[in-house]
């Protein structure tokens, strides 16, 4: 079973989103096999201590556990947007935390971040991430380019791949810088 945990986005949009395309997620859901959750962050502000915002995420993420077997976990996003304006060390400190929080269960997890200011300096930091994607796209004269960075415990797979689509929106040309 799975959760996709919203800190940024209401559930019912990403549910939307997902059944458009992949229509066994209303089967998934009936079935207790996912679930699409929020957690709230509405009663917090950036004058507040970031370890109260962090305490009351773990505890919703911990009544989510209580309530539904797990095995994988979705987390959009870590930096929700609220914290945005905080310095860069109060901002990795947190997306930390979360992960640690989350590494308290015995679950998979895929963690988006949208902010990427912090990818340099949390990009390749394996002491608490193992496997990690940076996807980019850039436009250069009016043409999409698109590369992802991957930094992973299989060094073989290491390194920078560029690729574009072709009309039907798949990938057209693969290579590894």
């Amino acid at each position: 079973s799975s959760a996709y945990i919203c800190i940024d986005t209401k559930p019912e949009l990403i549910m939307e989103r997902a059944m458009q395309y992949y229509n066994g997620i209303n089967n998934r859901i009936q079935n207790n096999t996912l679930k699409f959750v929020e957690v709230s962050i509405q009663d917090w502000n950036v004058e507040q201590d970031i370890n109260d915002l962090l305490l009351s995420i773990q505890l919703q993420i911990d009544a989510l556990f209580q309530n539904f077997e797990c095995q994988r976990v979705v987390i959009n996003s870590l930096l929700p947007q609220l914290l945005i304006s905080l310095s860069t060390d109060k901002k990795v400190y947190f997306i930390k935390e979360l992960y640690n929080i989350l590494s308290s269960y015995k679950i998979t997890s895929l963690c988006l971040l949208y902010d990427e200011s912090l990818y340099d300096i949390l990009f390749l930091d394996q002491s608490y991430i193992n496997d990690q994607l940076l996807f980019q796209k850039q436009d250069l004269n009016n043409y999409n380019t698109y590369s992802l960075k991957i930094s992973t415990q299989d060094k073989n797979k290491n390194g920078t791949y560029r690729f574009r689509f072709n009309n039907e929106n798949k990938i057209k040309v693969v290579n590894k810088l």
